[in-house]
């Protein structure tokens, strides 16, 4: 057992100590600006002893406690940075317009000296002038004259007849802005119910509380998360597309739970709610309403987080692609992918298929007339291309197709993948009817797999 040592042995340690330290007399101890003491060794003598009794008392102190000395407690985290992040780019790409005015997207694109086309999607929900997607998606190199192609709301169409709105689509929208620094925030009601996930506890937060954009940091097991900048993610990732949804599928019906249950929710999604075969994608927040169709709860859904099975996000640019297939079908370009089997449609129906082997060859698109047919022959996607040689556009998607509607394979390709769409056209394009010439189908790979045809008959 140690003890403390008796003071004849602290002036002993005291002394040894100072032994230690070599003093040169001839050097004057002063401060500048002050006048120089005399040469005296006993402020050398006092640190000495400071440093004795500090290291003695630790000594003792650590002996007391144990062998070793107790750890020092971690840093508090009061940053509360969640995991959620925002995907920024640089000037030579592609920017994230969702949730952009369609004045505000304009502007920044026509400083990047980009060729803008706007395309006006309209609906009776939703208020004209918001960015809903983009072609090319975000993160796509962009250069000085490159052709934009930007869907925004257009309002009611001026030939529907619409009940007025409920207003939850303005709601996403201010939410949406307000969550990119865009715009101020929503109109809060006097309680905002916030939580993770469907198991998690409700935190309730006031109308001034809401308006700040920490307050939506939730932490649960080591983890920091806000819908608020899960939405930011997730809408300026690459290729992404706003929707609002109120419906559920009988076979896969979404979740249904919210802080205040007075209207049915809506779930906000990063891309089309139709996209898949079977089932929708989980959303990534959903929205609870008050009476008066206030914002009154969102919970974020975690699954959102999980690793996409295919890898990533959906970065191919079918924009480029659909330009080599323009250019390979005219003779001034290398073949672009294709599938396996190409799928060959002519206003929307089927008209066989060409292998993927073959489909590199102009000559394997060429169709043959049956004989109860008068001429002129079904022409390809291809041999319209390769007739037609003025100007073409390519309009993004998912956009209004015009083919779609006459053949029950197009339409089936188009409601099971909207996203693989590109429509070819000329410039100004304003009928199907008159204009419109191609439409192409590119998987995630960026492989074609199907093309149709507008001119079926002459």
């Amino acid at each position: 057992m140690t003890t403390e040592p008796t003071e004849d042995e602290a002036r002993l340690l005291l002394a040894k100590a100072a032994a230690t330290i070599e003093v040169d007399e001839s050097a004057p101890m002063t401060l500048t600006g002050l006048p120089g003491p005399g040469h005296r060794r006993w402020p050398v003598l006092a640190a000495a002893a400071a440093v004795v009794v500090a290291i003695g008392g630790g000594f003792l102190v650590a002996q007391q406690a144990g062998d070793d000395p107790p750890p020092t407690p971690p840093p508090a985290n009061t940053h509360r940075e969640p995991v959620e992040q925002e995907h920024v780019y640089g000037d030579g790409e592609m920017p994230a317009l969702v949730g952009y005015t369609e004045d505000e997207a304009v502007a920044l694109l026509r400083t990047r000296g980009a060729a803008v086309e706007v395309i006006p999607v309209h609906s009776c929900d939703q208020p004209p002038g918001y960015v809903l997607s983009s072609e090319p998606g975000a993160g796509t190199r962009l250069e000085a004259g490159d052709d934009v192609f930007v869907r925004v709301t257009g309002g009611p169409s001026p030939a529907a007849r619409c009940v007025p709105p409920t207003g939850r689509w303005q709601q996403v929208f201010d939410l949406v802005r307000f969550a990119r620094g865009l715009g101020p925030a929503p109109d809060f009601p006097d309680e905002v119910g916030i939580r993770l996930g469907g198991e998690g506890e409700w935190t309730t937060l006031s109308a001034a509380e809401a308006e700040d954009l920490d307050s939506w940091v939730l932490c649960a097991e080591g983890d920091c998360h806000s819908a608020l900048a899960a939405l930011v993610e997730t809408l300026t990732g690459p290729r992404r597309f706003l929707a609002v949804e109120d419906r559920t599928s009988p076979l896969c019906p979404l979740p249904h739970d919210q802080g205040l249950p007075v209207h049915a929710p809506s779930y906000v999604f990063g891309n089309e709610p139709t996209d898949g075969i079977f089932c929708p994608p989980l959303p990534v927040v959903e929205v609870g309403w008050t009476e008066d169709w206030r914002i009154a709860s969102v919970e974020l859904h975690l699954e959102y987080l999980e690793p996409d099975p295919d890898g990533g996000p959906d970065v191919v640019d079918r924009h480029a692609i659909a330009e080599s297939f323009v250019a390979w079908a005219r003779g001034d370009g290398r073949a672009p992918e294709f599938a396996d089997e190409v799928r060959i449609l002519l206003s929307g129906y089927d008209f066989g298929s060409v292998d993927g082997g073959e489909a590199p060859r102009i000559a394997s698109w060429r169709l043959r007339c049956p004989r109860f047919m008068s001429a002129p022959c079904p022409e390809s996607a291809v041999q319209v291309l390769r007739q037609y040689d003025g100007p073409t556009v390519r309009v993004p998607t998912p956009a209004q197709t015009c083919f779609t509607g006459k053949g029950q394979v197009s339409a089936d390709l188009a409601s099971l993948a909207p996203s693989h769409l590109v429509r070819i056209d000329r410039p100004g394009a304003r009928s199907c009817r008159d204009t419109s010439l191609v439409e192409l189908w590119i998987d995630d790979d960026g492989r074609i797999y199907a093309a149709d045809s507008s001119r079926l008959f002459e």
